[in-house]
């Protein structure tokens, strides 16, 4: 089960998270265009609120269509 992610309270956090998705990923054989989604979707509190605020600050959904998993990660 992927966990969620609400916030890190260090950039190891965060490395672990990715780490975890990628696994699964991997695991489950997804495609790169669907990496983003569904690791936002684990999203949860301080990081959701973050997450849709950059979302819409970035051009919204047609901005997320053009998201590779590398540059979600940087």
């Amino acid at each position: 089960k992927p966990h969620s992610f609400e916030k890190a309270t260090a950039p190891v956090d965060a490395e672990n998270w990715i780490s975890h998705m990628e696994k699964i990923f991997d695991v489950m054989g997804y495609e790169d265009v669907f990496k983003t989604r569904l690791a936002v979707y684990n999203f949860e509190g301080n990081a959701l609120a973050w997450w849709k605020a950059y979302k819409q600050a970035k051009g919204g959904d047609a901005w997320l269509v053009m998201v590779t998993w590398a540059d979600f990660k940087k």
